[in-house]
């Protein structure tokens, strides 16, 4: 990996590739129904050798005075290369890793009133679950709202801002999607003594 700074210090950027095999990883067997078909397939399957290979990119960096950003790319590249039991998915892309990820976060200061006003964006391309079924891309959106007054600070957070439905992962068809988080507002009170 590379790590640069430029323009004074005012932006920093990272760059990383990377290449990682994993041996025997151990996941839930899609095909297996507890109590059904117990006898005939396993609990759980090995996958004998998974190889992930990808970059990583990230700049952070102040725009102005009062407007900084955060922004980052993933790509991953997950492969099954060789599966230990006739029930593995030799050549095929890992369960649940999506190839692309990216995020966007820019953040304005308002220093007249010892605020700040953040907006955030998510996005993670489609994956495959288990037994093969695409798990749709999606994109979230999140905002933040912080202000201090004297020694204390209020921070008022908001996830997934437009309350949009998606899955975060598949199982299989039998089991279904694992749900994205809805909308969450949390609000935050600390006092400095």
């Amino acid at each position: 990996g590379l790590k640069q700074s430029w323009l004074n210090g005012s932006i920093m950027t990272t760059v990383a590739v990377y290449q990682i095999e994993k041996e025997n990883l151990v996941i839930s067997n899609p095909d297996y129904i507890e109590g059904e078909n117990d006898d005939v397939e396993p609990a759980l399957i090995n996958f004998g050798l998974v190889e992930s290979s990808g970059a990583e990119f990230t700049l952070v960096g102040d725009v102005s005075d009062n407007i900084s950003i955060t922004a980052n790319y993933a790509y991953n590249d997950t492969l099954v290369k060789e599966g230990s039991t006739s029930n593995t998915y030799d050549g095929t892309r890992f369960a649940n890793a999506p190839r692309h990820q990216a995020g966007f976060w820019a953040r304005y200061n308002l220093e007249s009133i010892d605020s700040s006003f953040a907006m955030g964006v998510d996005y993670v391309s489609e994956q495959i679950s288990l037994d093969g079924q695409r798990v749709k891309p999606y994109t979230i959106f999140d905002a933040s709202w912080t202000t201090q007054w004297n020694a204390m600070l209020l921070s008022i957070n908001v996830k997934n801002l437009f309350d949009k439905e998606y899955a975060v992962s598949g199982f299989s068809e039998r089991n279904g999607h694992f749900p994205g988080e809805p909308r969450e507002v949390v609000v935050q009170v600390s006092y400095d003594f």
